[in-house]
């Protein structure tokens, strides 16, 4: 299966008037050195060796000859089609509202960009073509070679993060944000799962036993699979749905194939999550991979492959039971959101030791 891989890896680091940036000149060198003494624990990354250009206060690019790492110091805003997808979301707007408004206010930021090969394939253009995100033909990439770059740009992020604490940390590959401690805190993980995978909830709407079914949409699980994946909705409450998919493609990935569809698997012989294996669509040209909770549910329009708006669903999921009373409603909100909290927390160090492996059940 050919897989399609983000061209630049991209993470910006948004400052503001709460936070500004504290200056626009590195030493880079030394941050290379201190950026090569984190890699030598990677052992298919080699040494950044080449600082090919050095432009203090603008952009710096530097290389290794397999990858290069760009970064762009500039004094004015991103535009808020960058963020599209985390502005939109009710997840942050009720979890996290000030990252929204540290998104919106934002006045300087720093762009860490990296791709393969020496410099940008398009390094000599005026405009980067869709922001480097159209592939070279003439650069092939397996899974392994994006997981390093995966790494390169969590690590160099990471470092300056560190120089430079205080910002709000957007990180393009799976279209998250993070406060600049939590992402310190998530990036200390050799291979965040969490980072990569953002967890887009949906529903149908539908209902049972008046409450709102709910799922989980993978998204960033495509550039780890080769497929999206999707969590089918149900009753059980979303972060769990969640860490189910986190342990699904972890189990894929350490196995080295995908679990066969019709397939089961479960943290325990009560679970029963089956596998389906969906056909390429217009929305998911290279199909999909669906999680059902029990055999009872049926997969199709309830799993999330063809999601509704996820505002309103989100909000629906989040409230319960459809017929509740307001003020009932607004304590569930508050109380799901607060353990939403927790456990992202705990999942962000659950992913850096070792990962509960499903048990695989034969039909």
């Amino acid at each position: 299966m050919s897989r399609i891989y983000p061209g630049n890896l991209q993470v910006a680091l948004l400052f503001g008037p709460s936070n500004p940036m504290q200056r626009t000149t590195l030493d880079w060198p030394k941050l290379i050195e201190q950026l090569n003494t984190r890699l030598s624990n990677e052992s298919d990354i080699a040494p950044i060796n080449n600082l090919i250009q050095d432009k203090p206060e603008q952009y710096v690019l530097m290389s290794n000859g397999r990858f290069h790492i760009a970064i762009t110091a500039k004094t004015n805003a991103l535009e808020a089609s960058e963020f599209s997808r985390p502005l939109r979301s009710p997840f942050y707007a009720k979890m996290q509202p000030r990252l929204i408004k540290a998104v919106k206010s934002h006045q300087t930021h720093i762009m860490i960009e990296v791709g393969q090969g020496d410099r940008p394939a398009s390094c000599d253009d005026s405009v980067n073509e869709a922001r480097g995100m159209v592939k070279d033909p003439d650069l092939d990439e397996d899974q392994a070679m994006f997981d390093a770059r995966l790494r390169l740009i969590k690590i160099i992020s990471s470092l300056i993060n560190e120089v430079l604490p205080g910002g709000t940390v957007y990180w393009g590959q799976s279209e998250q944000l993070y406060a600049s401690a939590a992402f310190a805190t998530i990036a200390e993980c050799s291979f965040p799962l969490p980072l990569f995978i953002h967890p887009l909830f949906h529903a149908s709407g539908a209902t049972k036993k008046g409450q709102v079914l709910a799922g989980v949409n993978g998204f960033g699980s495509q550039h780890l699979l080769g497929k999206p994946v999707v969590f089918a909705e149900h009753a059980q409450p979303m972060m769990q749905s969640y860490e189910r998919l986190l342990d699904f493609v972890a189990y894929c990935r350490s196995n080295g194939d995908t679990i066969e569809d019709g397939g089961r698997f479960g943290r325990d012989k009560a679970e029963q999550i089956v596998v389906h294996h969906h056909p390429a669509t217009p929305q998911h040209p290279a199909g999909c991979i669906e999680l059902v909770l029990n055999t009872a549910e049926k997969p199709g329009n309830r799993s999330g492959i063809n999601m509704p708006d996820e505002g309103a669903v989100l909000r629906n999921a989040f409230l319960g039971r459809s017929n509740a009373p307001q003020r009932a409603r607004v304590l569930r909100l508050q109380n799901a959101l607060s353990t939403i909290t927790r456990r992202i927390r705990t999942l962000t160090r659950a992913t850096q030791g070792a990962v509960n492996k499903p048990k695989i059940k034969n039909n």
